[in-house]
């Protein structure tokens, strides 16, 4: 919202259904997700590794491969969503990711709450 030249018209487009993708931001981008992403890696250095990474997990990537896999017997398994086959270092590594991403996201947005209250 605080890239859009309006943020109250921003509130309006989206709850009304427009796509975020589908607006620009007050110098004239469009908003998609990797501009987007791109913004906030200037802020968060490792947002845009972190987002690649895990978006994998949401759209049908290599992600899903990798990720919760076993070869056993010149058998290839891929399980989509079961966490519990997965060992711990993998467990570990994707909860941590996910925390990274989730402490970037919440520092943007509690600061917009801030500068949009004062």
């Amino acid at each position: 919202m605080s890239l859009y030249s309006d943020s109250g018209e921003f509130y309006e487009k989206v709850i009304n259904g427009e796509p975020v993708r589908n607006l620009r931001d007050r110098d004239g981008n469009k908003m998609t997700d990797n501009y987007l992403v791109t913004k906030i890696d200037r802020i968060f250095p490792q947002f845009k590794s972190l987002y690649k990474k895990l978006s994998g997990h949401i759209h049908f990537s290599s992600e899903h491969f990798y990720f919760n896999n076993n070869i056993e017997k010149d058998t290839y398994s891929i399980s989509v969503g079961n966490i519990e086959n997965l060992n711990i270092a993998k467990k570990v590594d994707y909860t941590f990711n996910m925390f990274l991403i989730g402490k970037d996201l919440l520092k943007i947005i509690s600061d917009y709450r801030v500068e949009t209250t004062n």
